[in-house]
Parts: structure tokens; C-alpha cells; sequence
């Protein structure tokens, strides 16, 4: 499993090419179902490229695809906090010591 992100025929391009001394046969393009590849010897070697083998993206792009419409509205707050935690200054926390209950 492996994340799309910007490029994700870039991504499968790189994989292929990875893989074809191994496997001579590897598919050109990742099917959209995903890969399931028996080689000779009987072994299987898969492939999904997140969110979900066509679009660029990751796994939390796919997570965003199932999130329930009533949920929208948490989701759009979890996202603003998110944000909100990217730009504040964590330096200001100190060490809490280690005490045994």
C-alpha cells in the first residue's frame, strides 16, 4: 500500500520499474480494482495506491470519502483545529517529571 500523493502514475511508474527484473510480466498500468500478481513460484504480490488507485492523494484523502454528511460539520472543526496546532508554539510545554503511581 502506498500513498498516490501528487503523481500517482509517477508513483505506479516507479513501482514497475522496481519491479520488472523481478517480475517481467508486471502490469503497465495499475488496475483500478488494485493488483494481485502471482509470479512463478506461486507467491502473490499486491498493490493499492491510496485513496484509491486513480485519483493522487493518500489515505487520509480516502478517509475524507467516508465520512458521513452528518458528520460534515465535525469534520470541517477537526480540520480548523488541526490547522489551528500547526502554527502554535509547542516550545512552551516543559517536561513533566516521571512519578510512579
Amino acid at each position: 500500500m502506498v500513498d498516490a500523493d501528487n503523481n500517482s502514475k509517477d508513483i505506479w511508474q516507479s513501482i514497475r520499474n522496481f519491479c520488472l527484473p523481478s517480475i517481467p510480466d508486471f502490469p503497465e498500468n495499475l488496475p483500478e480494482i488494485g493488483l494481485i500478481h502471482t509470479i512463478n513460484s506461486g507467491v502473490k504480490f499486491g498493490v493499492w495506491m491510496m485513496p484509491d488507485n486513480k485519483m493522487s492523494g493518500m489515505l487520509e484523502t480516502f478517509l475524507t470519502y467516508i465520512i458521513p454528511d452528518e458528520k460534515e460539520l465535525l469534520w470541517n472543526y477537526a480540520k480548523t483545529r488541526a490547522i489551528s496546532f500547526s502554527t502554535f508554539p509547542f516550545y512552551i510545554f516543559t517536561r513533566i517529571p516521571y512519578c510512579q503511581l
